[in-house]
């Protein structure tokens, strides 16, 4: 809860998500849905403390880092025992795979946004850099699918080589005990599959969430403002693509923030405390 607390009151000073900006706006939306339907908006609630909000989505963001903990162990495990019987070729796909959530990451952060948008050189549009931060989440996923096969079978060859450390030592086992040594991590092999995509497909879901209600287009245009009235809309005025931008882009940077996190402590887990 610390951690999420603490990024979620300090994101606006390090990523692009503007969350102070959309929840005065979320706040100025109900005002004007509630004087639009006839409802007296006091002077005092016009001004309203954040914090209510940092604390809400710091138990939510708990919740899910608490849920991201063992998967994103569990593939650094498949990661660093993956390049074991690699090419090189697969190798380097298998490194591009592992930091490809750090690069979507970095996509978020102020410098590099206006460095590439608001530069010198002008690499991007604003829109085409939102729509960029989508892509990399998603092939985030794309990439984990195609190299699903090293990373599963490097949980699955986890029995070998326990095998081969039971036969390096002195000493009697049972059959049965081996045996169902051996079928512990193919019994587990679902739970593993699971834990595999889970971090990344919950970052595409956020992402496709991100582009769906803050209006983005798949290739980079301009938003289309609209011009439908609050009262036509009704609660769904309350919820513009500004508020939704900023939730969404806070949550997605919140998720690849813990996977990021939680990968680089893996991979050290296993390559100082287990190796091979």
């Amino acid at each position: 809860f610390l951690i999420a607390f603490i990024f979620t009151t300090q994101a606006d000073r390090f990523f692009d998500i503007h969350l102070l900006t959309a929840y005065h706006q979320f706040c100025a939306n109900v005002d004007s849905l509630m004087a639009e339907n006839g409802f007296f908006v006091h002077e005092y609630t016009k001004s309203r403390d954040p914090t209510l909000l940092y604390v809400s989505i710091s138990v939510l963001f708990s919740f899910i880092a608490a849920m991201l903990v063992f998967p994103n162990f569990r593939y650094a495990n498949m990661y660093w025992c993956a390049q074991g019987s690699a090419s090189k070729l697969t190798r380097l796909a298998l490194h591009l795979t592992f930091l490809l959530p750090f690069f979507s990451l970095l996509s978020f952060t102020t410098p590099l946004k206006k460095e590439l948008v608001f530069g010198p050189k002008k690499f991007f549009t604003e829109e085409q850099f939102d729509i960029l931060r989508i892509y990399l989440a998603l092939l985030s996923l794309t990439f984990r699918s195609i190299l699903r096969k090293p990373h599963l079978q490097a949980h699955l060859n986890l029995s070998d080589a326990k095998l081969s450390t039971l036969q390096r030592q002195n000493g009697y086992i049972r059959n049965v005990a081996l045996q169902a040594m051996i079928f512990q991590y193919y019994s587990y092999f679902c739970a593993a599959i699971l834990q595999y995509f889970s971090p990344v497909l919950l970052s595409s879901v956020f992402a496709l969430l991100l582009k769906t209600t803050g209006q983005l287009s798949w290739l980079g245009s301009p938003r289309v403002s609209s011009s439908r009235t609050t009262t036509a809309v009704g609660l769904a005025s309350i919820f513009d693509p500004t508020v939704c931008s900023a939730f969404w882009s806070l949550s997605l940077t919140f998720v690849t923030f813990i996977n990021v996190v939680l990968s680089l402590i893996g991979v050290m887990y296993n390559s100082y405390f287990l190796p091979l």
